[in-house]
């Protein structure tokens, strides 16, 4: 016994010892050896339609359209007035509107962040310029907290990057932490007419720039999501992701197109409106570049407190962000979502292959319930739909609806729809179906030239099991605590001690995409869905040489490529849920498509975004319709984005599923749904017809509750959300109702 505690010593010693050896080298360290250089002439660079310019007060950079004359620039273009304050002194334009860039750093005495303007460094005159290739790096040197941030300008052919290099900040004891880049290049000025701020929040959001008498109205969200390896200390709400990093600005016949073209995976999308003394309203990007966990301590009077723990290192990939210039009619939502199409097709490989999809059934197999036996409680899975009643569900829709579906099975591992192994299992229940009852459903399926895809999480566990452990193989934080994830209790608010798991590190998911390739081969579907692939992004800072999933850096690159083994190997489809961009544009289909924002106070209405993206090019769905808490409006929403229709079956209920982990379940019964199904397909199955791989053209919000949507085949439809008829130019539309109408040939 005493050997064997002595080798548990040694090789935990021997672990300490390799990673100490290990770590990544700290960030370069703050010399100031240049002498100040900054450029005295305007010109950068130019091409046929665009001249890009030095704005030698402020040190940033001016994009000239050739064409029409506009500019567009990290900074609102001056009036040429003087403006005079409320005392009669003539206004001081605000450094925050004339900065590239806002920095966030920790302060090593306070352990505070406190916030820097680059043009702190501008007025100092701490600035170096230095040319590159069609464009300048202009290196802004913070004598007083002994920080250097380098920003590269470059002029593409029809938009500019604005980049940095992380490896290449110089800081010393002081610590960078977030970096808000070009915070006014996609900005508008307060009370603008036919003016607006584009955010992609869910589905997307308008916001109009006014002036506010009370505090500014922010906004704030993680690109992506939450990150999974910060635990989550209350319940959420049901918020909205922002699954495209791209966002913009329209100021009446001109606007920008921003794309977060690296980093995204650690970037926010940021908004600030109302303020009056900055005068403009605008949203950004900002970088969370320096990890971070947020540690709870209870002190003795009980109460807790909240303090962030902060990586050593910077992540060390670079950032940057497109900005595309607008103009004209192209100068809105719709232009940004044609360039943001563009830049997927250029990025992922998006396919314009569409045959558009208008029924996704979603079959669920099973779920973990409490039993007891002589008082004793032990836990077991639910038979909510078996393979064979799934088949008589499917014949059933097939008999009554003239289509084609997509099936996504979802539950029928070993653990149903919870948190069990990885892949749940790679396997399928024996008290759910075997082989031989799948490859009946996928015949029945076949015959009416429909698909059947299954899920399996590749991401979340709560037990080891397939060759992956239940402690080594996840996901460690920032303190260097493995990173652990809880389910809600409905009722008290608080997380469940007992449904702790475990999310996989991204350097298994590669391991991960291999060992359900290898069980899997022998199952007869057409396709995997991947939910969990499609939608939850997180760090790691398991690995001390190399940072390469810190601030979750990298995590996005790792799920592409696991995604794209699958699909090759298998030669198997693959179907997206809730889809960020990445997954979302390598899919062959796409359900649950966000169809609303976060509802956010400060936005003023919703647009469907992700659909004028995706439609025509990506088979997308609505989310479930039966399982919607306005499921008539939700039906509205799958006509104004003419996606497809979406419904989540059983074929049993018992009150167990009351106390069910997952609310997948609440009115799902089959022969409940079924009429819904059946109507509301019947009512839309001629509109989906005429609109068959369509891309939408044109899209408007003409009133408070009513939309217009123009497809480029001549389909044109009106929505109407009121409680009240509303008249068109093109006829009347009834509360809560649509009207379609086509364009002569």
């Amino acid at each position: 016994m005493f050997k064997r505690i002595c080798l548990v010593f040694l090789c935990l010693f021997l672990m300490l010892s390799f990673t100490a050896c290990n770590e990544i080298p700290l960030q370069k360290t703050y010399s100031k050896d240049l002498e100040t250089q900054i450029k005295n002439d305007s010109f950068i660079a130019e091409n046929d339609s665009y001249r890009l310019e030095f704005n030698t007060k402020n040190c940033g950079v001016k994009l000239v359209d050739l064409n029409s004359g506009k500019s567009f620039g990290t900074s609102p273009e001056e009036k040429g007035v003087v403006e005079y304050d409320e005392f009669g002194l003539p206004k001081e334009r605000s450094y925050q509107v004339e900065s590239v860039f806002m920095l966030k750093y920790l302060e090593y005495v306070s352990n505070t962040e406190v916030t820097a303007l680059s043009y702190d460094a501008v007025k100092a005159g701490n600035i170096v310029c230095k040319s590159i290739e069609n464009g300048i790096r202009v290196e802004y040197y913070f004598d007083e907290i002994k920080i250097m941030i380098p920003v590269d300008f470059k002029l593409n052919d029809n938009y500019v990057t604005v980049s940095i290099d992380p490896t290449e900040i110089q800081e010393n004891e002081n610590k960078v932490v977030k970096i808000s880049l070009a915070p006014y290049f996609c900005s508008s000025e307060n009370d603008s007419r036919n003016s607006y701020l584009f955010i992609p929040s869910g589905s997307g959001a308008i916001l109009f720039p006014k002036t506010l008498t009370e505090p500014i109205k922010t906004f704030s969200g993680m690109v992506y999501g939450y990150d999974y390896s910060m635990e989550i200390p209350t319940v959420t709400s049901l918020e909205e992701s922002i699954r495209l990093p791209v966002y913009g600005v329209k100021n009446d016949d001109a606007g920008v197109c921003a794309i977060i073209e690296n980093g995204a995976e650690s970037a926010y999308i940021d908004a600030d409106v109302g303020d009056s003394t900055i005068g403009y309203s605008s949203v950004y990007t900002t970088f969370q570049l320096r990890g971070y966990t947020t540690h709870t301590s209870k002190q003795f009077s009980k109460n807790e407190v909240d303090s962030n723990i902060y990586c050593d290192n910077l992540i060390q990939s670079p950032i940057s962000v497109r900005y595309y210039p607008l103009s004209g009619e192209n100068a809105d939502y719709v232009g940004m979502a044609d360039i943001y199409r563009k830049y997927l097709i250029e990025k992922y490989g998006l396919a314009d292959e569409s045959s558009d999809i208008s029924l996704n059934i979603n079959i669920l197999g099973g779920t973990m319930i409490t039993k007891s036996f002589l008082g004793i409680p032990y836990n077991s899975l639910y038979k909510a739909t078996t393979l064979n009643e799934a088949s008589g569900i499917v014949a059933d829709i097939f008999q009554n609806i003239d289509s084609d579906i997509s099936l996504k099975l979802k539950g029928y591992g070993t653990s149903g729809v919870d948190v069990g192994e990885i892949g749940n299992g790679f396997k399928l229940s024996d008290k759910l179906g075997d082989k031989d009852d799948l490859d009946s459903l996928v015949d029945l399926c076949k015959k009416n030239n429909s698909d059947v895809y299954m899920d399996f999480d590749l991401m979340r566990y709560s037990k080891g099991g397939n060759g992956f452990s239940a402690y080594f193989g996840s996901v460690t934080n920032v303190a260097g605590q493995k990173a652990y994830q809880y389910l809600f209790d409905k009722a008290v608010k608080d997380k469940q001690e007992e449904s702790m798991y475990y999310i996989l590190s991204p350097e298994k998911f590669n391991d991960a995409a291999e060992r359900l390739v290898k069980k899997t081969q022998k199952y007869s579907m057409q396709g995997y869905s991947l939910d969990t692939f499609s939608t939850i992004l997180y760090s790691d800072y398991k690995a001390k040489d190399s940072a390469k999933y810190y601030s979750r850096s990298g995590s996005a690159e790792s799920i592409t490529e696991a995604i794209k083994y699958i699909v090759k190997e298998t030669d198997s489809k693959f179907m997206a849920t809730k889809a960020n961009d990445y997954a979302a544009a390598i899919s062959d289909v796409v359900t649950d498509i966000p169809t609303s924002s976060t509802g956010s106070y400060i936005f003023d209405y919703d647009i469907p975004f992700y659909a004028l993206v995706f439609k025509g090019y990506i088979p997308i769905t609505t989310e479930s319709i039966n399982l919607s808490s306005n499921s008539n409006e939700l039906l509205l929403k799958a006509v104004e984005s003419g996606c497809g229709l979406n419904y989540t079956v059983t074929q049993r209920w018992d009150n167990s599923l009351i106390d069910a982990n997952y609310p997948y379940f609440y009115n799902s019964v089959y022969e409940n749904v079924k009429d819904r199904i059946i109507s509301d397909y019947s009512k839309l199955s001629d509109y989906y017809d005429k609109i068959l791989g369509a891309h939408i053209a044109e899209h408007a919000v003409l009133e408070e509750n009513l939309r217009k949507t123009a497809f480029d085949n001549g389909i044109t439809v009106y929505v109407n959300y009121g409680d009240s008829a509303v008249a068109t130019p093109d006829g009347e539309v009834d509360a809560h109702d649509y009207l379609v109408l086509e364009s002569p040939s």
